[in-house]
């Protein structure tokens, strides 16, 4: 179903290297924005990574392929955000989508200015 497979935080790399490298900074930002789709995207705008070509719709679409499904047969009253695995799972593809969607005119596009 998804263009990337599970489990990108085990694939030696670039991501795994910069995820391991920032732990604390990711684990305040799973408490901070982790907790629900709506924050989930708060971040995305935070990070000024949302535009014409990258909208909230990616974004919600990246949060839910980063969940990890649950079976029929156990009673779901699990909570609506996610875990920190799924939420480094979700980071990762966050990274990966909004670089591959580059404008129109097949350049890379760099990431924005933070403050």
């Amino acid at each position: 179903l998804s263009p990337f497979p599970r489990g990108l935080t085990l694939v030696e790399g670039e991501y795994q290297d910069t995820l391991l490298a920032r732990r604390k900074t990711i684990r305040e930002a799973w408490e901070r924005f982790g907790c629900s789709l709506n924050a989930f995207k708060a971040m995305a705008q935070l990070l000024k990574l949302c535009d014409r070509s990258f909208t909230a719709k990616h974004v919600q679409s990246i949060f839910a392929l980063a969940k990890r499904p649950t079976p029929e047969c156990r009673a779901s009253r699990g909570r609506p955000g996610l875990s920190y695995e799924e939420f480094c799972e979700a980071l990762t593809r966050l990274a990966l989508v909004w670089r591959r969607t580059a404008p129109s005119d097949g350049e890379s596009r760099d990431f924005p200015p933070q403050p």
